[in-house]
């Protein structure tokens, strides 16, 4: 949220410029669930005791 804030103040004064500037808004609001929902998935494969599904 706290960047969300951030970028939405720097874009209002002009300061996004680059595309690059613009990449890191889908990067900062969607890679930590994912990396959550990842973590998530390896903690259940490894109480499982690591078998693979067939």
């Amino acid at each position: 949220m706290g960047w969300t804030i951030y970028l939405l103040l720097e874009g209002a004064q002009g300061n996004l410029t680059t595309r690059g500037d613009f990449v890191e808004v889908p990067i900062l609001l969607f890679a930590p669930p994912i990396a959550l929902w990842l973590f998530g998935h390896a903690a259940a494969w490894a109480i499982k005791g690591f078998e693979v599904e067939r």
